[in-house]
């Protein structure tokens, strides 16, 4: 995994105000007299943003919940866009990140237009109903006496979909929104038809990891009068990090949702929330899961963070985009958009039953007939094993290919999607989550699969890095035939983003923790490989 150097870290993860000053009661004293932007003239002045202009007008509704103190009145602000041409009755509802607005979900629902410098896309809003939230105590939302809590967040998230009356919504929702979203997705599953967090909080931070700025905004009693150091160079020092080049407003935006004390106040109660309090019931999620992330985020890296969301949620798809920090949506809203509608076409496509009939020929031999495994390492026939493989597409650089690994009425596994050469694509990959396997003594792998008649590999590795080096064993398939393979170490080849790496240490299978499988190599179009089973032979049988 390579990482952007050319920037320094940023002063903290998600704003970075410089909080020095904040140790010098006198330089607090003089500022006592500076005034906070009231919330109506951030309304205003976030809507004159250029970036804006196509967002349309906000939506108010007022309901009553129980955020965890007694019910009380509260005031919903959202947006809300009608798809032009739906393809799903589900909606979409987007959770912003903190300190930030509903406003930063702009590009993402609306697209953008081609002109001479970009080629232009679609927003999501033009195939799905979208929804944007302004959450309690941020952005334009009226703020109360209660400290603000991710608990307290990912309540009012739930009770404004009770409000707006949406009785399943695709969830989605960055960084800190994350952790309300997939709290809110905890609290009352049966709201959620699909989770997507992007970079998102809630794996506890060691100690060491967090940043001596983050740790003032924390520790430091004045750090909740930080807003009145608020400036636009600082705002611009902390964001420049998180991107390869800051998307027009940016600034301005962080910059004004920042001059608001109450917004700057919910910030620091949230920072010294941040705790991991509910990370361990990360497994119990229910929904369809997408884990997206920024494969440069500094804020919280992909191969810690990432990669925990993903092995915690049973079953969920993680993507990376590479080249991309802690904002994906902002920075590369064109592929997140494509990333979340390959997402959600796939929940509208699944079956009641969670399985789907091979679309090869039937079989004349039963998946399992023929030689029988010696010692089975993966049944694909277990719901528990499929629900630990996702899918790593093209998507990851650009590209617009998909798959999946299904069920079959058979009890096998099917790898199948779509090969697309466009967009600088090329491949379609499923792999299992990093655990252990009982490969000692294995001499060989055995592999019985029916395929289409393309050509597949067979990928494995040895270490838990998510764009680590990878052994391939490529091998062929006949049409609608079961046929059983056989692979020894010498069989793989070491590879690294499609380049052959001569100085990898030798493969020792009792060391591979993941299996995978890939198609690549020009072969566009449909594919369909079934997969019956994996599984070891010890030297004394290969030796037969």
């Amino acid at each position: 995994m390579t990482t952007t150097t050319q920037h320094r870290r940023p002063l903290t993860r998600r704003l970075g105000i410089v909080l020095a000053a904040l140790a010098c009661g006198t330089a607090v004293l003089l500022l006592v007299a500076c005034s906070s932007l009231p919330k109506a003239e951030l309304e205003q002045s976030l809507r004159a943003l250029e970036k804006n202009a196509t967002l349309g007008e906000l939506e108010r509704l007022t309901f009553t919940a129980d955020l965890g103190d007694g019910p009380q009145e509260l005031e919903l602000v959202y947006h809300h866009t009608r798809a032009t041409d739906p393809v799903d009755t589900v909606p979409i509802v987007l959770i912003h990140s903190t300190p930030s607005t509903l406003f930063s979900w702009t590009e993402l629902i609306r697209g953008t237009p081609a002109d001479a410098q970009q080629k232009g896309f679609e927003g999501l809003g033009s195939k799905r109903d979208v929804y944007a939230l302004e959450v309690i105590g941020h952005g334009m939302a009226p703020g109360d006496a209660s400290p603000t809590s991710f608990e307290r967040c990912a309540r009012f998230v739930t009770a404004a979909l009770r409000a707006l009356q949406l009785e399943r919504v695709h969830l989605v929702g960055s960084s800190y929104g994350g952790e309300f979203a997939w709290r809110a997705a905890l609290n009352e599953p049966e709201l959620i038809a699909s989770l997507t967090v992007i970079d998102s909080s809630g794996i506890r931070r060691r100690e060491e990891d967090w940043l001596p700025e983050e740790i003032v905004m924390r520790d430091n009693s004045l750090a909740k009068f930080g807003w009145m150091l608020n400036s636009r160079e600082r705002i611009e020092t902390a964001l420049a990090p998180h991107f390869r080049e800051l998307p027009p407003d940016r600034v301005e935006e962080f910059f004004l949702v920042c001059e608001n004390a109450e917004n700057w106040k919910a910030m620091i109660d949230l920072v010294r929330d941040e705790n991991g309090q509910r990370e361990g019931e990360l497994g119990d999620l229910q929904p369809p899961t997408l884990v997206l992330w920024g494969a440069e985020d500094i804020a919280y890296p992909l191969e810690v963070y990432g990669q925990k969301f993903a092995s915690a949620i049973r079953g969920a798809e993680l993507v990376a985009l590479p080249n991309c920090g802690h904002y994906p949506h902002e920075e590369r809203p064109a592929e997140v958009v494509r990333v979340l509608s390959r997402f959600f076409d796939s929940q509208v496509t699944e079956t009641s039953e969670n399985s789907v009939e091979s679309p090869l020929d039937p079989p004349t031999l039963s998946p399992m007939t023929a030689t029988p495994p010696t010692q089975l390492v993966i049944d694909f026939s277990s719901e528990t094993e499929l629900a630990q493989w996702s899918a790593v597409d093209d998507v990851v650089m650009g590209g617009v290919s998909s798959s999946e690994l299904l069920a079959t009425a058979s009890e096998t596994a099917l790898f199948t999607g779509n090969l697309s050469l466009d967009s600088g694509g090329g491949f379609a990959s499923v792999r299992s989550r990093n655990t252990s396997y009982d490969l000692v003594g294995a001499a060989e792998l055995a592999l019985r699969v029916r395929g289409d008649g393309k050509r597949y590999q067979l990928r494995l590795r040895t270490t838990k890095a998510f764009d680590g080096i990878s052994y391939l064993a490529s091998f062929e398939t006949t049409s609608d035939t079961w046929t059983e393979l056989t692979f020894t170490p010498d069989d793989f080849v070491a590879s690294w983003r499609g380049r052959t790496v001569e100085s990898a240490p030798a493969l020792a299978l009792e060391d591979v923790r993941s299996f995978g499988f890939l198609i690549a190599d020009l072969q566009a179009g449909a594919f369909a490989l079934e997969i019956a089973w994996i599984a070891k032979r010890s030297a004394s049988l290969t030796q037969r």
